[in-house]
């Protein structure tokens, strides 16, 4: 609907609930709790239970909300419930480079059976992380010099990772379907 009627075009709050309750009456119904617990002296939002149903039960989803209210958390929990019936790994995060940090300490608190690692460094170092972490966490920045790579002898780290599940973090950085970093991810 943006690319129809503009970059200004939020939905309205009539249209917000529509879509999520149209979402939640496909969805099974979801438990109050998790399969997969969180480590010990964490405890999820409700809506963030709820969010990690929607992506563990149809792998997808697209979640918007104010900063700073749990939708990296919420993303993890997700990743982990889904885990349980389908292949997840390796995940690959991309997000802008201020936050590579911040998921990988998310990963290490909140799915610590998931080795994160941030992607970054020189491409040969990214070569040599290939195979050993769970979460690869790369920003938009890297994973565009990753894909701009066109000589195969050169290598392309993030295709040689072949990652089975792609998070971006902050998705209208990749709006533009034609730009180099929306082509990369």
């Amino acid at each position: 609907l943006a690319e129809t009627f503009g970059d200004m075009w939020r939905p309205q709050e009539r249209l917000t609930k529509g879509l999520a309750g149209g979402v939640r009456e496909r969805l099974p119904s979801s438990s109050p709790h998790l399969i997969v617990p969180p480590p010990a002296g964490l405890v999820p939002r409700g809506y963030q239970i709820e969010g990690a149903h929607m992506i563990a039960s149809t792998g997808r989803c697209l979640l918007f909300d104010d900063a700073g209210v749990g939708k990296t958390i919420t993303t993890i929990l997700g990743l982990k419930e889904r885990a349980l019936t389908h292949e997840v790994l390796p995940i690959l995060v991309v997000c802008p480079s201020s936050v590579v940090d911040n998921w990988v300490v998310e990963f290490r608190k909140w799915a610590p059976q998931f080795w994160a690692v941030p992607w970054r460094g020189a491409k040969s170092t990214r070569q040599r992380l290939i195979g050993t972490a769970h979460v690869y966490v790369a920003s938009y920045d890297t994973a565009r010099n990753d894909a701009s790579s066109t000589d195969p002898r050169d290598g392309n780290p993030l295709i040689e990772l072949s990652p089975r599940t792609v998070v971006a973090d902050e998705c209208h950085r990749i709006k533009s379907h034609q730009s180099q970093q929306s082509r990369a991810v």
